[in-house]
């Protein structure tokens, strides 16, 4: 049964990726100023989805992963060896919309809906940025199961480990905790939504059971500290990777 969701979960993602549009032609290269907002939760959490809602738990872990700092670092050191301008917009100094996106693509162009203008226009015009990166916190969509009966959404509000398992099957996911949108804003595009890269941002999490730098927990119900932060470095690992994939779109 699980292993007929994945392979139903798959086909969905790449009939979706199918339809996406490709990436405009940036009007800017080596020398553009692109903006940087992060307002991510600090909580570690680890949500486990079972056979039966009698056998789900959701775990808080008290430690200290310094998110926001990492995510920052990732980003602006992979911009900045690209030749890009970084500006750091502090946090709560704008406000991100997370029930609709700031660009949208309808009927063959990128446009700026009316509940996008004013944080468009602060990003382009006032702040005078070809492109942004928004790592915003909220109740994020860190799995999609889809089978016969439909699809059933999981979301998570925090990074950690989310897990799934079905009769003796299991699979698992990093959950970044956050929606992420990388706007080029010289044109207006949704670059997280362009081909073959929305294939990568469907979900707000990282893939695990396939990477080969994980392990699955000994006891599902009480990660150790090591566990926690060989969960951590593939996490912030794939953030890394899609990072770069965006910035080498930004690149063409």
């Amino acid at each position: 049964m699980l292993r007929a969701i994945l392979v139903s979960f798959c086909i969905t993602l790449l009939t979706g990726c199918a339809s996406a549009p490709t990436p405009p032609a940036m009007n800017f290269h080596e020398g553009g100023r692109i903006g940087l907002y992060i307002d991510v939760s600090e909580t570690i959490k680890h949500k486990h989805v079972g056979t039966t809602i009698f056998n789900n738990n959701e775990k808080i872990y008290p430690v200290q992963w310094d998110f926001a700092n990492s995510i920052q670092h990732i980003v602006s050191s992979s911009l900045q060896k690209n030749g890009y301008e970084v500006v750091i917009i502090p946090k709560g100094s704008i406000a991100v919309n997370s029930e609709s996106r700031m660009i949208e693509y309808q009927k063959e162009s990128w446009i700026v809906p009316p509940s996008g203008k004013k944080l468009f226009e602060t990003l382009r015009n006032d702040m005078k940025l070809d492109a942004v990166f928004i790592f915003q916190k909220g109740n994020t969509l860190v799995n999609l199961e889809c089978g016969s009966g439909g699809c059933s959404p999981h979301y998570m509000d925090a990074p950690g480990l989310y897990s799934r398992s079905m009769f003796g099957l299991a699979y698992y996911l990093g959950s970044w905790g956050f929606d992420w949108y990388t706007y080029s804003l010289n044109p207006p595009a949704d670059l997280t939504k362009t081909a073959p890269y929305d294939f990568h941002f469907t979900q707000t999490s990282t893939p695990l059971s396939r990477n080969p730098g994980f392990e699955e927990p000994k006891e599902i119900t009480e990660l150790s500290a090591e566990e926690l932060l060989n969960l951590r470095k593939l996490i912030l690992q794939d953030i890394e990777q899609k990072t770069l994939m965006l910035v080498e779109n930004m690149n063409k």
